[in-house]
């Protein structure tokens, strides 16, 4: 399960790139696509 520090992480680079891809975000964030993908709002 993410931790909510994650979240927090991830809600800060969606907000400084609202068009960001999941692709982006795990590389920005070294996390695994599934991940990104089950904690995507």
């Amino acid at each position: 399960m993410p931790t909510d520090e994650f979240h927090y992480q991830l809600m800060e680079r969606l907000e400084a790139d609202p068009e960001a891809s999941h692709r982006q975000l795990t590389e920005e964030l070294g996390v695994s696509v599934g991940k990104t993908h089950y904690t995507w709002p």
